[in-house]
């Protein structure tokens, strides 16, 4: 979200992961948020959730374009870099929304506190920021081991990359969905305890190597696969209380997770790279395509702004979405949020400086 491109013959398809990713996130939120809010009845619950759940591909898309980018030998990095430009990006964004985050709840409780500065710095400190800031730290911490997987990207063999993708897959994927699904612990919790270096590899070396890529009506059929047990488990999981089956989409760790965005992911890329091939440069200046470019510049402040305009609409002016039309209404909520973020922070993009972190 956010990285440099290079020459658009290579990365149009990520300019379209990325925005198609950010809708996603905002619908996801959008539902989300809602049944958090609201605690609907069971039956308009299932269909938010439903929702909610098909689109769990979007953060891990992001991911994968992040490896595809960061991890390809063409892009030098340098430690320099990465400190003084990705990381630093990074903690001014963290900084500045959990202040105004912070701000917004103290002033929704009465006014602000005396103790602001304290509460402000304990929430960066400690993740007590707002649900979607978890990104942020994620962002920070590939930056700082981005040395490390571009190494072994440089040095690995194709049997070493087969040996870490399919033990990453095991242990940070397959085992915890099965424990998951039991309710039990992990003994390898070393190997388990974060998902993403797969999702980081995973986007590079689908993107970039033929023995990794996945064919276009593959990745289709993933994606319909996924979609199809995704919408099964929330609906049975919820309308049975079946524990197993909610926690199976409770975390971007879950195999249907994996199997909708390496899915998705391979989808557009691989249409993308089609159409490259046979030199089809015509749908770049389509008006859709400029449209889809421009929210992908603004993908990174639209993911940080969007949850605010929601919190106003749900929380600031009570607005119940259930008592006026349920999903769809939310639907059109996600849609107001989308335009409400895409134009604020097209705006602010404006300001050269604001442009560097947003």
């Amino acid at each position: 979200m956010g990285e440099e491109t290079f020459a658009r013959k290579r990365v149009e398809s990520f300019v379209w992961i990325r925005a198609l990713a950010c809708i996603a996130i905002v619908i996801l939120h959008s539902y989300q948020m809602a049944v958090s809010y609201f605690a609907p009845d069971i039956s308009p619950r299932i269909v938010s959730m439903i929702i909610r759940d098909n689109m769990l591909w979007a953060v891990p898309c992001f991911v994968m374009v992040s490896g595809a980018l960061l991890l390809s030998p063409k892009h030098k990095i340098s430690i320099d870099k990465i400190v003084k430009k990705y990381i630093v990006r990074m903690l001014i964004a963290l900084l500045v929304f959990s202040a105004i985050f912070e701000a917004f709840d103290e002033l929704s409780e009465g006014g602000l506190s005396s103790d602001f500065f304290g509460s402000w710095m304990e929430a960066v400190f400690t993740d007590g920021s707002w649900m979607h800031m978890w990104y942020i730290y994620l962002m920070i911490a590939i930056y700082l081991t981005l040395p490390i997987f571009r190494t072994f990207v440089k040095h690995a063999g194709k049997a070493e990359v087969s040996y870490i993708l399919v033990a990453l897959l095991i242990f940070q994927s397959i085992i915890p969905t099965i424990l998951d699904i039991l309710s039990l612990s992990e003994g390898f919790y070393m190997l388990t305890y974060t998902i993403y270096p797969l999702y980081l590899l995973l986007g590079f070396y689908i993107h970039s190597t033929k023995k990794f890529r996945i064919t276009v009506p593959i990745a289709g059929l993933m994606v319909a696969v996924s979609i199809v047990i995704i919408t099964l488990t929330t609906y049975f999981g919820i309308k049975y209380q079946i524990v197993g089956l909610v926690r199976l989409l409770s975390s971007y760790a879950s195999v249907l997770v994996v199997m909708g965005a390496v899915g998705v992911f391979s989808l557009i890329d691989g249409i993308f790279l089609g159409r490259e091939t046979d030199g089809d440069e015509a749908a770049v200046s389509t008006k859709p395509a400029r449209i889809i470019e421009s929210i992908d510049k603004c993908s990174f402040g639209i993911y940080l702004i969007h949850v605010l305009v929601i919190n106003v609409i749900y929380r600031s002016m009570g607005f119940n979405p259930y008592e006026h039309g349920g999903n769809l209404m939310i639907a059109l909520i996600a849609l107001i949020t989308m335009v409400v973020s895409y134009v604020v922070i097209y705006l602010l993009r404006l300001v050269k400086p604001l442009r560097r972190v947003l």
